[in-house]
């Protein structure tokens, strides 16, 4: 993360940090743009990542990312409250 974004997000946590997610989580959230999938801080719910060629998949289980795709190139599962962030081409 540029040292911009890094300000950016650490004032967004001192502000906002009383209402931040708390508890077993796991979301995707898109705009035109881009796509984030995150999980809670502890791991409590998982997050799976794949990539094949310039597409990224997302979701709870690698099974039901397979039934889309069989042959991947990479697959992982990111660390507890890491944020995968995939810029969309349009």
């Amino acid at each position: 993360m540029d040292p911009e974004d890094r300000r950016a997000f650490e004032a967004l946590r001192m502000v906002y940090g009383q209402g931040m997610l708390n508890g077993p989580f796991a979301i995707l959230v898109t705009d035109s743009r881009s796509m984030m999938g995150l999980n809670d801080r502890v791991k409590l719910r998982p997050l799976v990542v794949a990539e094949k060629d310039d597409m990224v998949f997302m979701s709870s289980e690698e099974s039901s990312i397979r039934e889309v795709c069989r042959d991947l190139d990479k697959v992982w599962a990111p660390k507890a409250g890491e944020p995968v962030i995939v810029e969309l081409e349009n």
